[in-house]
């Protein structure tokens, strides 16, 4: 009796082996159906404006847009201080080449606006309410000769925990194919406004700091004047020494008493 439920025995783990061998796959047949079947692919949707032409070259900007999130937990406010469109960083792409990068790969950082050469015309659309018909579909887009000027948030000033509009401003530089990015104003100093002198090729920088210690930068703090030599590099300083300051503050309060009510 045993002997005859040996063969049976064998017939079925003969059989179970077979079912599993052909129904098991490799890692190397996974790998080769995904690529022959792209409906299998995971493709990845960037959300980013039209494409930002940098001059008459062959490289391109594509802004990267924020988009609002439901709640304030998400790590920062995406609306500049005008409420208008930010970004959290761009993609250039070298349209010759092929081969494009992120503007930063490491921080985490708001760009409020950027400023680049477009068609060798001279443009500057800050105002959003411009009724201009031929406003190219970027964002500040001012000729400003090797350069892209960026308004950016990336510190955490007031150390709420995100980085927001109530942060400040920082000047950052790249070249025109998006590399050696860098910031260009002094920290703890939000940049108001910035002009580039051209032919000097010096960029001066109207900045306050929070001297109240109020965790804000409003109209009322004192606003100091900053330049940076694009050519040498280097440090950025103030326009006027301190000792210059002081004495046309006094001067000014010699000149404009403040009478005591």
């Amino acid at each position: 009796m045993k002997k005859s439920l040996i063969p049976f025995a064998l017939y079925f783990a003969l059989l179970f082996s077979a079912c599993n061998s052909g129904s098991q796959k490799t890692d190397a047949q996974n790998y080769a159906d995904t690529a022959a079947n792209p409906a299998k692919s995971i493709i990845a949707v960037l959300n980013s404006e039209d494409p930002v032409l940098i001059d008459s070259s062959e490289n391109v900007m594509y802004p990267l847009v924020n988009k609002p999130a439901a709640n304030n937990d998400s790590g920062g406010s995406f609306e500049s201080r005008g409420g208008s469109k930010t970004y959290w960083n761009i993609i250039f792409y070298n349209t010759a080449s092929k081969k494009y990068h992120l503007l930063d790969a490491v921080h985490k950082m708001i760009i409020n606006s950027y400023n680049t050469s477009y068609a060798n015309r001279e443009y500057d659309y800050s105002d959003s309410y411009s009724s201009n018909v031929d406003t190219p579909s970027s964002l500040n887009v001012t000729k400003r000769g090797n350069y892209i000027f960026y308004s950016i948030v990336i510190d955490d000033f007031d150390r709420n925990g995100i980085i927001d509009s109530d942060d400040p401003d920082y000047l950052f530089i790249s070249d025109k194919e998006g590399n050696n990015f860098r910031q260009i104003s002094p920290d703890n100093r939000n940049v108001n406004s910035w002009e580039l002198i051209e032919k000097s090729g010096k960029v001066l920088m109207q900045t306050v700091s929070d001297t109240n210690h109020d965790n804000k930068f409003s109209d009322e703090e004192v606003i100091v004047p900053y330049i940076y030599d694009l050519k040498k590099g280097g440090k950025t300083e103030p326009v006027f020494d301190t000792q210059f300051s002081k004495r046309v503050n006094d001067l000014h309060q010699k000149l404009w008493p403040v009478k005591n009510k």
